[in-house]
């Protein structure tokens, strides 16, 4: 009979040197290699593929540039332990021609998954190392990126001082990771209350910011932190100049290692007492005919019994203008989660265009999570918390983590649909 303890493997070999790892943190499939002319060192990632037309999916691909496979015969699938975790990494030896000089370097990488996608790229010599070099010294990897028309990448660079004095929290490894987002939106169902697609916030994903791990013999690792950018289709990685030369490759090698992301929280936390209100898209939503807000539903945490408000604005020339309905809440505690108010019957205006408002009616500490994407939100004044009118005070760049559930009123012989609208946020 069979094991019922055995191993599912992570990666599942199909034709043409293709791996397919199936779902990451339940919401990406996942490809690494070929497309018909052999194994590269190339991922493709696709989000919210489903027949429908009228709702279409997206991807991301990223190609390393410059290297070949060296032999087929070095490509392995092996079991192994990666940053605590114990899984199937899929590896293989490529060469990188010089852009300086002739002749090839050897180089490895690895990819293996988790919650998210780690792809390592392995050096054990110097002399291994891209030659190409910014004005500063630091090393530049280069990656092809591909994608369709409305994926636009958002780099969440480093807190100010000013941004750490309002309590803003951002961990190290999403101080300059890029986000993704797509230009949809929202949870579509069937009349039947089937998912068509889930677009969640339109957030696709993050590209966290990239590690740079030391070997020191067998057990010790040292890690550094480089950097990114991203210029048109490229995906430049930099490994600063200074932990190259603090690099011993006698005691082991140098990984770089970047790593993908697919969830939908907002990756920074901040204290708020206002109101935030979402006025550009992919996180504001213009209504069609007989629709209306069901539900609420926020990401947050504060004391127990503290309670986090939403409600809908509409917006014109960017701006939020009138309220909806009145605020909705939900009780908080200090674990940060989903939290939702439904039963709602807000009806909408068919070609009125609405966005989400969250925050705090009084002064509670309320710790509301958020991605930033440009000038996407307007605040409020601390006096005038979900006022109506909306009394505006400063623009920012916030997509915090709040959607708003809509549908299609029922009426005779017309089947009812529901939607899901969401904003902001992701990991």
């Amino acid at each position: 009979m069979p094991n019922e303890h055995a191993r599912v493997p992570n990666f599942v070999e199909l034709p043409d040197a293709v791996y397919h790892l199936g779902k990451v943190d339940e919401r990406a499939d996942v490809w690494v290699g070929g497309d018909g002319s052999g194994f590269q060192a190339k991922v493709r990632s696709e989000k919210w593929n489903n027949p429908d037309p009228r709702y279409p999916g997206c991807w991301l691909e990223m190609s390393a540039q410059g290297v070949e496979e060296s032999q087929a015969n070095k490509r392995q699938i092996k079991r192994g332990r990666r940053h605590g975790r114990d899984g199937d990494i899929l590896t293989s030896e490529f060469g990188r021609k010089k852009k300086h000089g002739t002749g090839h370097t050897t180089e490895h990488h690895e990819w293996y998954i988790g919650n998210s996608l780690d792809w390592d790229v392995r050096f054990t010599s110097k002399d291994q190392l891209p030659d190409e070099r910014a004005e500063n010294g630091d090393y530049i990897l280069r990656f092809d990126l591909s994608y369709p028309h409305g994926l636009s990448f958002y780099d969440q660079g480093y807190l100010t001082q000013a941004e750490k004095d309002e309590g803003t929290e951002r961990e190290a490894k999403f101080e300059n990771s890029i986000c993704a987002f797509f230009n949809k939106s929202g949870r579509f169902m069937s009349s039947e209350g089937g998912e068509l697609v889930n677009y969640e916030t339109g957030k696709y994903g993050v590209i966290q910011r990239p590690d740079i791990i030391l070997h020191q013999g067998t057990l010790n690792e040292e890690h550094h932190w480089g950097y990114q950018i991203v210029v048109g289709t490229e995906l430049l990685v930099y490994i600063p100049q200074a932990v190259v030369n603090a690099w011993n490759p006698s005691t082991g090698d140098l990984v770089v290692d970047p790593t993908f992301g697919y969830t939908s929280i907002g990756g920074t936390s901040v204290t708020v007492s206002v109101a935030y209100c979402a006025r550009t898209s992919p996180n504001i939503y213009t209504a069609g005919s007989s629709e209306q807000i069901t539900a609420f539903t926020m990401y947050g945490k504060s004391a127990v019994g503290n309670t986090q408000e939403a409600a809908a604005y509409t917006i014109s020339s960017g701006q939020a203008v009138n309220q909806l309905a009145s605020p909705v809440s939900v009780s908080l505690t200090s674990t940060a989660a989903w939290r939702t108010a439904s039963g709602l019957t807000q009806s909408l205006t068919s070609g009125v265009t609405y966005g989400c408002a969250t925050g705090s009616s009084d002064s509670s500490s309320l710790v509301a999570y958020y991605d930033s994407t440009g000038s996407s939100s307007d605040t409020s004044q601390n006096n005038s918390r979900f006022s109506d009118p909306w009394v505006h005070n400063i623009s920012r760049n916030r997509y915090f983590s709040v959607y708003a559930t809509y549908g299609v009123v029922a009426t005779a012989n017309v089947p009812a649909a529901v939607h899901h609208y969401k904003m902001a946020g992701g990991l």
